[in-house]
């Protein structure tokens, strides 16, 4: 077969701070966006002993590790296995790793540990070893993909992988993607396979774009606001329905926001509320023995997440069933039991929690103030907690009860779409949108435009519109130089209207409301080798225009 005609294959992955999952989108052939597609969800295998109390559905990755007590220093399913070490979430990794100042506890144990080593050379030695337990757990789901694409049955040409990632790591906040792509390069090294970040927020809305746009018929606004384990995260657009079933999707600037919080934020703090409270209880479990037991009575808490944060919690372990009875003092209580009052429970979930709700409040807050019929839709596993979905929901109750001009509905997805799929919405959205994606060239065919928009000297933006840049015109390219004026504080920026073709073809201004951002123009010119700062244009007025585009399947490079 033909490269033009063999399938070509798209993945995401959902890397979750309990458990990662994965999906691959098959298009029948190369640049085929419109045939039927086959969606895989990839499966580690070996996960599918699930009981009511696991952590893990069937199928997915453990997104855990044993760095402490190695080696071999597990990772995934081999790590959950583990009765006697102690677990991280791999998700903690990045932010130690790039962030060496945290205080924050989602990295507290690693930060306890690496400052008990004896030496910079040993410091040292952990670092990498996180290094490669991350990319011994990337490389086993990277590996489970690449098989699929190269079965007999179902083989396709895999072109690019999605990392999944929450929006606090953004670009802008952090180096957490700068730390991570050259580990996840890694993983497809040779093979000419593109790895990429996606949000995780907007991947779920792609997934509703593509899957449930049903649900979204009679909502002129969406939003999606996704409490992750660790990570709350949110993304919310316009939706434009068109003649066909699928809507149009137009997220304005600053649509995209989030910040740590969530259920295992408050499981953390839980376990330093175990520990004050282990030095008060009559029966000493010796410290060997004493993670197996805290991991064992977080897990009873885990049993009982979904309860309101003001009920007080006695958590019980039968020892004899977590540790092996010539460990066990014959004369000592079988049982060990920590007493939680309401109040330590509501403090420890105020800290988890208030943070991420707050922040959904607000944005809530801002998108009712200008637009009609607005769908919230709450996932995520920690918004199972009755409280914080209690809040959300009537919070938005209220705002439609003030009588404002919006409508507005909040739903949890899981009463959308079920339980069945609600745990891949994420990861299948991710490889939708990367399906769906137009070739660059293909964008301007079919009326797409560049424009640039312009601020003025105070670093605000002005008015509704932007100055036409790039298009094409019945196959032609056409270019427009304009004219711009460098001074203070001003900043450009090159965005994109998919459908200036269609509605104001000629028009040398493209409204602002239609278009999303492609490009923060840097005012520097590169520095020189050895230089330690760069050099700023000279403030004056110049032509911007695009003197070539050179185009390269969905990427393209602009020459200016």
């Amino acid at each position: 077969m033909e490269a033009k005609d063999q399938p070509t294959g798209f993945a995401a992955i959902d890397f979750g701070s309990t458990a990662t999952r994965a999906c691959i989108v098959v298009n029948p052939k190369k640049g085929d966006r419109n045939g039927e597609r086959r969606v895989i969800h990839v499966q580690e295998l070996r996960a599918d002993n699930v009981t009511a109390r696991s952590r893990f559905e069937p199928g997915e990755y453990p997104s855990v590790g044993c760095p402490f007590d190695g080696p071999p220093f597990y990772v995934g399913f081999d790590a959950a296995s583990q009765a006697t070490k102690r677990l991280i979430s791999l998700k903690s990794i990045p932010y130690f790793r790039t962030n060496v100042n945290d205080r924050h506890p989602f990295t507290e144990a690693l930060h306890s540990h690496f400052k008990s080593l004896p030496s910079k050379a040993a410091q040292l030695e952990f670092e990498e070893t996180l290094d490669d337990m991350l990319l011994a757990f990337f490389t086993s789901v990277v590996n489970r993909i690449i098989e699929h694409s190269e079965s007999d049955f179902e083989g396709f040409q895999l072109q690019t992988i999605a990392l999944c990632i929450p929006n606090t790591w953004s670009a802008r906040e952090n180096q957490i993607q700068e730390y991570l792509s050259p580990i996840l390069d890694k993983t497809v090294t040779g093979r000419g396979i593109e790895f990429i970040f996606q949000f995780e927020a907007q991947d779920q809305v792609q997934f509703m774009l593509h899957r449930h746009s049903g649900i979204l018929r009679t909502y002129d606004y969406l939003m999606v606001v996704d409490f992750g384990g660790h990570s709350m995260g949110g993304s919310h657009g316009e939706l434009r329905w068109g003649d066909g079933n699928r809507p149009r999707f137009f997220s304005p600037p600053e649509s995209d926001f989030g910040v740590r919080g969530g259920y295992e934020i408050w499981e953390l703090q839980i376990g330093q509320l175990i520990e004050k409270e282990r030095n008060r209880n009559r029966v000493q479990i010796q410290e060997k023995h004493w993670h197996i037991v805290k991991a064992a009575l977080l897990g009873k808490f885990f049993e009982r997440k979904a309860e309101e944060r003001e009920h007080a919690r006695r958590l019980t372990v039968v020892l004899q069933d977590v540790l092996d009875p010539s460990d066990l003092d014959h004369d000592a209580s079988p049982n060990y039991t920590i007493n939680l009052t309401g109040e330590q429970v509501k403090s420890a979930w105020e800290d988890a929690f208030r943070d991420a709700i707050d922040m959904a409040k607000d944005n809530i807050s801002r998108i009712v103030k200008t637009t009609k019929d607005i769908l919230i839709l709450l996932s995520g596993g920690s918004i199972k907690n009755t409280r914080a979905r209690e809040e959300l929901t009537n919070f938005c109750l209220k705002q439609r009860l003030r009588g404002t001009n919006a409508n507005i509905d909040c739903k949890h997805i899981l009463q959308e779409i079920g339980p069945s799929l609600c745990h891949l919405k994420v990861s299948e959205g991710g490889a939708l949108c990367l399906a769906a994606t137009m070739d660059a060239e293909e964008f301007f065919d079919h009326g797409g435009a560049f424009a640039l928009r312009m601020s003025m000297k105070n670093g605000k933006w002005t008015g509704d519109h932007a100055k036409l840049l790039f298009c094409k015109d019945q196959g032609a390219e056409i270019s427009k130089g304009v004219v711009i004026t460098i001074s203070g504080d001003k900043k450009f920026t090159i965005i994109a209207d998919p459908f200036y073709g269609q509605q104001q073809a000629g028009v040398d201004k493209v409204f602002i409301r239609d278009c999303y951002d492609i490009w923060d123009i840097c005012l520097d010119y590169k520095p020189t080798e050895g230089a330690q700062h760069p050099t700023r244009i000279p403030d004056g007025r110049y032509t911007f225009e695009v003197a070539e585009m050179v185009y390269a399947g969905t990427d393209a490079m602009l020459i200016i």
